[in-house]
């Protein structure tokens, strides 16, 4: 008995597929077909009437009755609605179908969801909600532009315009460039870090700037270039520098030194050969002898 029963239950799915094939053929017959009890389809006009051999209405969703073996999630009649929580079609109303609940979800775009405005769990995302969304670096909460997020949701860094001191930036000028007074670095330029501050427009720009705070080589601790007359001595290139342009003084207006023997007739010699021979017609006082 029992492997006839078996026999039956492997056949029935057979039987059910032949049924749906005749059924065309019994209609041209202007006969009705039925399969399990319910009519598909009416003997004169073809259509399915939704009832059965007994005259029992099919599930119909929007009739107030949840057929959970026809597939219903539920079925609230004529309080179905794509915007409450049991919709047109009779699924329960939740994030990703594609139906906006009203009162509990902003949107819904399905696949999109998270992809667009439209985040994973059915928000309009707005930055500043304090929840890290799709294309946001960050979120906060909060219109603060200095502590790491901006207002736009992106992280601060150097070169967004805004100085970030908890993040160790001294200025931000919202550029990459070094030679104003705010370096790529968003470190404040100044005369011996190396780099040249000579933008237009700075109130006073630099000259030079070697990276140092000597004032005996080129390039001054106020990086202006060295002369002769600055006051400052030039290594390896002034003898002396007295601040003025002024001969006579001990220290020529090329920043020699003024003395007998240094090759330059200076103010009060009458002659300077360069040398302290007294008999070569110069003496070692420089004035003009007779030599001998």
């Amino acid at each position: 008995m029992e492997r006839l029963n078996s026999f039956t239950k492997t056949l029935r799915p057979l039987q059910l597929m032949l049924a749906c094939i005749l059924c065309g053929a019994i209609l041209l017959q202007g006969m009705g077909c039925t399969i399990d009890g319910v009519a598909i389809a009416d003997t004169e006009t073809g259509e399915g009437t939704g009832e059965s051999e007994t005259g029992e209405a099919a599930p119909v969703c929007g009739d107030g009755v949840a057929e959970f073996e026809a597939g219903e999630e539920c079925d609230f009649g004529s309080l179905n609605s794509d915007s409450e929580k049991c919709t047109s079609v009779c699924t329960i109303n939740e994030c990703g179908d594609g139906y906006v609940l009203e009162g509990v979800e902003a949107c819904d775009d399905e696949e999109l969801n998270g992809v667009d405005e439209c985040s994973t769990d059915c928000r309009l995302v707005t930055c500043g909600d304090g929840i890290v969304d799709q294309g946001e670096e960050c979120d906060d909460g909060n219109q603060d532009q200095a502590d790491g997020c901006l207002t736009s949701c992106l992280n601060a860094s150097c070169g967004d315009g805004i100085t970030q001191e908890q993040e160790g930036e001294e200025c931000d000028d919202g550029n990459p460039l070094n030679s104003d007074a705010c370096t790529e670095a968003c470190e404040l330029g100044a005369c011996g870090d190396g780099i040249l501050m000579n933008a237009e427009g700075l109130e006073n720009p630099e000259e030079c700037d070697d990276a140092n705070v000597s004032s005996n080589d080129y390039c001054t601790n106020e990086c202006a270039l060295a002369f002769c007359g600055d006051g400052e001595l030039w290594t390896g290139v002034e003898q002396c520098d007295d601040g003025n342009n002024v001969d006579g003084d001990g220290c020529s207006d090329s920043c020699r030194r003024e003395a007998c023997g240094n090759g330059i007739v200076d103010p009060e010699e009458e002659c300077d050969d360069g040398n302290l021979n007294a008999w070569d017609g110069c003496n070692d006082l420089c004035e003009i002898v007779e030599p001998g």
